[in-house]
């Protein structure tokens, strides 16, 4: 109800992943305004800034910025249990790497017009343990926004 809603013009803006307005970006339903992160927009002639160029807003919210871009990198991750031993952790990251490489399977993701850029586990890793090494601040950059965006809600633009 969202897309239709959207299209006919009942709403301003919505947010969403590619996925999500793929299509809608495709048939020239919506146009981009501002991206999470500096990844590329396929799809889209228009290459809207990405929230970390909006100087004031990544001065002000580093922490955010820094989870934000971490979880746009991350896509749609298939996470094991903590407790998996490592050779099982490893089987699964080659045998996903290895879906990535096979030249028909990114044959057939481009056919359909999937954006197809794979992070690998270890990169994954990497960028999980960043974003838990500065926790304590962007728990407290997170609950200032939503404090913020509460009070934004309850009196208006200016009330932060």
């Amino acid at each position: 109800m969202r897309t239709a809603a959207l299209i006919a013009g009942e709403i301003g803006a919505a947010i969403g992943s590619y996925d999500t307005f793929v299509e809608l970006l495709t048939q020239g339903h919506v146009t981009p305004v501002l991206r999470l992160n500096d990844l590329p927009l396929p799809g889209s002639e228009f290459a809207p800034p990405s929230l970390a160029t909006i100087d004031a807003a990544a001065a002000a919210n580093p922490a955010l910025m820094k989870l934000l871009d971490s979880h746009v990198r991350f896509g749609r991750a298939l996470c094991l249990g903590p407790r998996t031993p490592a050779a099982s952790t490893l089987a699964w990251r080659d045998a996903l790497e290895a879906v990535m490489r096979d030249e028909t399977y990114r044959h057939e993701a481009a056919a359909a017009e999937l954006a197809l850029t794979p992070l690998p586990g270890a990169a994954v890793e990497r960028l999980i343990a960043t974003v838990f090494d500065s926790q304590d601040e962007i728990r407290d950059a997170l609950q200032a926004a939503l404090a913020c965006g509460m009070k934004i809600a309850d009196h208006g633009p200016s009330s932060c």
